[in-house]
């Protein structure tokens, strides 16, 4: 009995361990598909977080509260992983190492793009010199 319990655990570690070495695989030579898929799903959810969210408070020329900033990063990685789906999400998570390693690029990303937020820094800059 002992021995047939130790078989059955052996196989689906050896199971899992191939399930892993594919999915590194995949992701190795699919690299470019992947990342290009996150790459718009962001830029897709960035658009829509920052219109609802941003753009108000860049149409008067000042940065959002960081409450306000906070609020709207949370939104924007939840929009990113709901339009990915979860398939691609662990495949991503696989190739970054962690769930909290693609977050922190996903918070990467995202403050990249609210602090070169063109039309704040364009009123701005008409707002000072008049």
């Amino acid at each position: 009995m002992t021995i047939t319990i130790i078989i059955v655990i052996s196989f689906f570690l050896s199971l899992f361990a191939i399930y892993r070495c594919f999915m590194i695989y995949l992701m190795i030579t699919k690299y470019k598909e992947y990342i290009s898929i996150l790459q718009y799903f962001m830029e897709k959810a960035f658009e829509q977080v920052w219109k609802e969210q941003i753009f108000p408070y860049s149409v008067d020329g000042i940065s959002p509260p960081q409450q306000e900033l906070e609020t709207a990063e949370r939104n924007f990685i939840k929009l990113t992983f709901e339009l990915i789906g979860t398939k691609i999400k662990d495949v991503l998570c696989t190739f970054f190492g962690s769930e909290r390693n693609l977050i922190e690029n996903l918070h990467i990303f995202f403050e990249s793009k609210t602090d070169s937020d063109q039309i704040r820094d364009l009123i701005s800059k008409k707002n000072s010199k008049e």
